[in-house]
């Protein structure tokens, strides 16, 4: 998510300290914290499950990063840090009345309804939890009713949006990324730790993946895996990214289309190509060249792809390599780029053997 909104500004040519930000879900969770201290915006207002937070002029970032690292609730947010115009709600208070006048019964109504004030109106919003449609095609007018409220949304939590909802923020002029590319990164993750089990003997998976006790030190190998997911993540997203972006240029072509739509078009070609390349029959030195590229470098070093080609079932291999050709040729190709020539010349710069089966 952190990338998409970096690749945005960089598209955009903003500075992101000047950079207003609404962001629901709080320093407590995983996504929320990580928000909080990989970004250096103007943080005007952020809630969560427990409070609602607002500070016009931007609330006090060293106090909002002690919470993200705390991994406490915005509840616990001091409200000595608080500037003019600023509060603090808890959803347990009653009879609230802000300072633009608007009286509230409770605060879980204004929490639940947070994102239709205009003290929810930002440069940017990042959801990073919150209920599932909650904006919908029903209340998505009213959020409207004023002009768009955000000039983007960079969606962490799943669902936040309806695509009724999205479409109508897009059509506003609001660039919005969908949770299903923003929010793969989990995916991802998961997905090499898993290999990572699968690829070492317990006994080295524990000695190389895990801490001793609650105090030891993680190993190195540990680190250094995580740098490469992290750059697997970064670089996925950056890829992607580009991909939505050159589809939806506004103005350059009258095929331009939509975020929302492009998001899916990207996931849709990736499918239909990786179950393309799982169908067909693979030359083994392909498979092991392409293996190569696909399992991280501190893996394969550690390792050696003979000896996980061996270890890792063959389903999952074969699907490892079907994902990575797939996603690859569309991020270079785009959501329009496919064809026979095309693809095969792809195959030829990654192997000049094993292509049998994979030309369409």
């Amino acid at each position: 998510m952190r990338t998409y909104v970096r690749e945005l500004y960089r598209e955009l040519g903003l500075d992101e300290t000047q950079i207003t930000k609404l962001q629901t879900g709080g320093p407590d969770g995983d996504l929320g914290s990580n928000e909080i201290l990989q970004s250096r915006d103007k943080t005007v207002a952020l809630l969560d499950a427990g409070a609602i937070a607002y500070d016009p002029r931007g609330l006090e970032r060293s106090e909002l990063e002690r919470l993200a690292r705390a991994r406490q609730q915005i509840s616990c947010f001091n409200r000595a840090h608080l500037g003019p115009g600023g509060f603090l709600v808890l959803v347990g208070d009653e009879n609230i009345v802000l300072p633009d006048g608007s009286r509230w019964r409770s605060g879980i109504e204004l929490r639940d309804r947070f994102v239709f004030t205009d003290f929810a109106r930002a440069d940017l919003f990042v959801p990073c939890g919150g209920r599932p449609a909650t904006v919908n095609a029903a209340n998505v007018g009213t959020l409207l009713a004023k002009g768009a409220p955000w000039k983007m949304v960079v969606e962490g939590a799943n669902l936040f949006f309806t695509d009724d909802a999205r479409r109508q923020l897009e059509t506003a002029g609001v660039h919005l990324f969908k949770d299903s590319s923003a929010n793969k990164g989990g995916v991802t993750s998961s997905s090499l730790e898993v290999l990572a089990s699968l690829a070492l003997p317990p006994q080295e998976h524990d000695r190389l993946l895990t801490a001793a006790g609650d105090e030891a030190d993680l190993p190195e190998f540990y680190s250094e895996y995580v740098k490469a997911i992290i750059q697997r993540i970064e670089d996925n997203c950056k890829s992607e990214f580009q991909v939505i972006w050159d589809a939806c240029k506004v103005g350059e072509s009258p095929s331009a289309m939509k975020k929302i739509d492009a998001s899916k078009k990207l996931s849709q070609e990736i499918t239909q190509l990786q179950d393309h390349i799982a169908a067909a029959e693979l030359d083994h030195e392909l498979v092991k060249e392409v293996l190569a590229q696909a399992i991280p470098d501190v893996l394969v070093k550690h390792c050696g792809i003979n000896v996980l080609y061996e270890r890792l079932p063959p389903a999952y291999v074969k699907a490892t390599i079907a994902f990575w050709l797939a996603s690859k040729y569309v991020y270079e190709h785009g959501v329009a780029g496919s064809n026979s020539f095309a693809f095969h010349r792809f195959m030829q710069r990654i192997s000049t053997q094993g292509t049998k089966g994979l030309e369409r």
